[in-house]
């Protein structure tokens, strides 16, 4: 399978490292200002930084990662193909450094670990062998231990049926194969600040 861009570092706007990391937006436009920080240009024209150059200026800079050892994000990346896997879990430990990711490649491991890790979010492929992904997805919204778990559905086979039943069944985000790997992390990165929002 032909991964084209997913084998890019994702690249987050200015907005999204504030909210991950806790900086100030002005102090972030002053690092760029100053040639602290490379950019890119996002699609719609605004500055864009790479997750690998923004780590590796935090880490110099002795600034903290976005999240303490004891507030962990953790995330279920559930699909058959290991490289797709290793992919997408590149891609997240890139944007979230102190991330617990676990990976399951069949329906039936996914059931057994998303009941020890309790994700914060489960990337979950629909087309798995023996358990299949709707069933997956049933048993998180019946289990009240994963009720704060926000699934994101990704799928070779993208129909609007198939997009219509994954969004009635609980999946906040349909992503549909191949995609770049920075549409996961945006969409992520958009579900869980709207997430901690709402608990604010």
């Amino acid at each position: 399978m032909d991964l084209g861009p997913m084998a890019q570092h994702p690249i987050l706007s200015i907005q999204q490292v504030a909210e991950f990391y806790g900086i100030d937006r002005k102090v972030i436009a002053d690092w760029i200002q100053q040639g602290k920080l490379t950019v890119q240009t996002l699609p719609d024209g605004s500055p864009g930084i790479p997750i690998d150059v923004l780590n590796y200026f935090l880490r110099t800079q002795g600034i903290l990662t976005p999240r303490e050892p004891s507030e962990r994000l953790k995330v279920l990346i559930v699909d058959d193909e290991a490289l797709i896997s290793r992919v997408l879990r590149k891609a997240l430990s890139q944007a979230w450094p102190t991330a617990m990711i676990e990976e399951a490649i069949t329906g039936f491991e996914a059931g057994r670990k998303m009941m020890q890790l309790l994700p914060d979010v489960m990337v979950l492929d629909i087309a798995l062998p023996g358990v299949d992904g709707h069933d997956v997805l049933a048993a998180v919204r019946l289990e009240p231990r994963l009720s704060h778990t926000i699934v994101i559905a990704i799928t070779a086979y993208d129909t609007p049926e198939m997009r219509q039943r994954m969004m009635e069944h609980g999946a906040r985000v349909f992503l549909a194969k191949p995609f770049d790997p920075t549409e996961l992390v945006s969409a992520m990165g958009e579900l869980l600040a709207a997430k901690k929002a709402d608990e604010i």
